[in-house]
């Protein structure tokens, strides 16, 4: 399976042609190419649905990066 970002292996658009909402495993090693796609498309918002030991465990460096 083909993703959008560089950083993960399961990105891709919720809706067909729009790529504001993005379904995708986390993005843990986000290259600063990800960060310009999502920032290109209008991507600001992260809900991560990980349980809270599974983020604690392996924490998204996204959540904290306030651009």
């Amino acid at each position: 399976m083909s993703s959008l970002l560089e950083s993960t292996t399961n990105t891709r658009p919720v809706l067909s042609g729009n790529l504001r909402l993005l379904r995708s495993d986390a993005p843990l090693s986000p290259t600063v190419a990800d960060i310009a796609f999502l920032l290109e498309h209008g991507v600001t918002t992260l809900i991560d649905l990980r349980s809270d030991a599974e983020v604690t465990r392996k924490p998204c460096p996204l959540a904290e990066d306030v651009r």
